[in-house]
């Protein structure tokens, strides 16, 4: 069914449905001035907090600019400036009620059809952020928006990318999810997809997690597992169970 879902579809359900009948955004969180004096009660703030460690060891200078695509309430972005000085903040997202959250942080953001708002980016960035982002893109736009989307990083820029882990025999709880996804990955398609462009190479490393809700021992191994890749591509590459997390970068 994910083949003939056309993008203009997708476009329209996430300007306002996706709040109404998925997060229910503007009931589950405070406004603004409240949601973004705590940390700990912002939206996913952990996934946040993994992805800029990863991206803050992957980009030397402090001085950035910074897209994050699907930004949600702009978590990310707000954190951002804990990791980088005078960070320019940029943001992808359809959904209305989020407008608000991005205007309070100070975000310049872009929203409508994902390929052509790219197109009307004249900003190059230092960090692209897509955290379970990608799936939302219709199979007939993706290659088309990964290629556009390479040619808005910086020289020395990162694209980091988190999408659920397809496997759902190893990971059964992703059945569960009730965002409408079209887009499924692997770790190997995941590579396929950006190693078909030929421009770029893989910056960082790939992997998935193991889900923490297996036992203490299975938490263990993951724990030694995250710390010898980290020793091993300069870079972790782990998080909360069912992901895979992507770090690319383009040619030099």
């Amino acid at each position: 069914w994910n083949s003939t879902l056309s993008q203009e579809k997708l476009n329209e359900y996430y300007k306002t449905d996706y709040n109404l009948n998925d997060f229910n955004r503007s009931e589950r969180f405070e406004l603004p001035i409240k949601y973004f004096s705590n940390k700990n009660k912002m939206f996913k703030s952990e996934r946040s907090i993994q992805h800029l460690k990863i991206v803050s060891r992957l980009v030397t200078k402090k001085n950035i600019s910074i897209l994050d695509c699907g930004a949600g309430l702009g978590t990310t972005l707000f954190l951002a400036k804990d990791y980088f000085n005078n960070a320019s903040l940029y943001a992808y997202e359809n959904d209305k009620f989020s407008h608000q959250y991005l205007d309070h942080i100070g975000a310049k953001y872009i929203s409508g059809d994902p390929i052509e708002s790219l197109k009307s980016l004249e900003e190059t960035f230092d960090v692209i952020i897509l955290s379970h982002f990608l799936e939302h893109i219709s199979s007939g736009s993706l290659l088309n928006y990964v290629e556009l989307l390479m040619t808005k990083l910086k020289t020395g820029g990162i694209l980091l990318i988190e999408v659920p882990h397809d496997n759902l025999v190893k990971y059964p709880q992703l059945l569960k999810d009730e965002p409408p996804h079209v887009g499924f990955f692997s770790i190997k398609s995941l590579k396929m997809l950006f190693n078909e462009i030929g421009y770029i190479h893989l910056c960082g490393a790939v992997g998935s997690s193991i889900h923490t809700e297996r036992g203490f021992l299975r938490k263990v191994i993951g724990r030694i597992y995250f710390l010898i890749c980290s020793l091993l591509f300069k870079a972790p590459y782990t998080i909360d169970g069912g992901s895979i997390i992507l770090s690319v970068s383009p040619k030099r």
